[in-house]
């Protein structure tokens, strides 16, 4: 790993939810070989940043990541909700957003979007499904068009990408390990499948 991304000035927060309704129960502490899912994410962002914060509404749940811990600032909008806090919060004018249920982001990925940051941008990849807001980094000028969504009751996290200037991360890794995220009993599998053939 270069020495130099430790000192590229960007923040990063992992959206932990709870109770998942497909899953039945909170994702990021679902284990897969030992450790919950969201001590993976952790571990990969530490690799690249020293600003890590959780964003739940259940901190209690997360105590034993020794990480800052943010409640929703606008609470029941789901994952734009997330997203503002976490900006809210940054240290950093860009803040890398993650899922906690996306145990397997590769670093050199990471690396290369943390590269690729531009003033008043969001970094984001493109999947099969389109741009992905929750691998994403966000810029804290951001908070605006967040809040105008979320007064308008538009919680689509999705849709900032449609509303502001976006540099797309062109690779030729195949992203579907990196952004495989766990909703279901099934993903579930497939991930601990992932894990043992890595």
């Amino acid at each position: 790993m270069p020495q130099t991304l430790k000192k590229i000035p960007v923040s990063a927060a992992i959206l932990a939810g709870g109770k998942s309704s497909r899953m039945g129960r909170n994702k990021a502490l679902i284990e897969i070989i030992g450790k919950p899912l969201i001590t993976y994410v952790r571990d990969t962002l530490q690799e690249i940043c020293e600003d890590i914060a959780i964003i739940s509404n259940e901190p209690e749940n997360y105590n034993f990541l020794s990480l800052p811990i943010h409640r929703d600032a606008i609470e029941s909008v789901g994952p734009l909700a997330g997203i503002y806090t976490a900006l809210l919060h940054s240290q950093q004018e860009h803040c890398i957003i993650v899922a906690c249920d996306m145990p397997f982001i590769a670093m050199d990925l990471l690396s290369q979007m943390v590269k690729c940051i531009e003033k008043d941008k969001i970094i984001a990849l493109r999947s099969k499904q389109g741009l992905e807001p929750l691998f994403a980094i966000y810029p804290k000028s951001a908070l605006p068009a967040i809040k105008l969504l979320i007064e308008a009751k538009t919680y689509r996290a999705g849709l900032l990408l449609e509303k502001l200037p976006v540099v797309e991360v062109v690779t030729s890794k195949n992203l579907s390990r990196s952004l495989f995220n766990i909703n279901t009993p099934e993903d579930l599998e497939i991930a601990k499948n992932y894990d043992r053939h890595s």
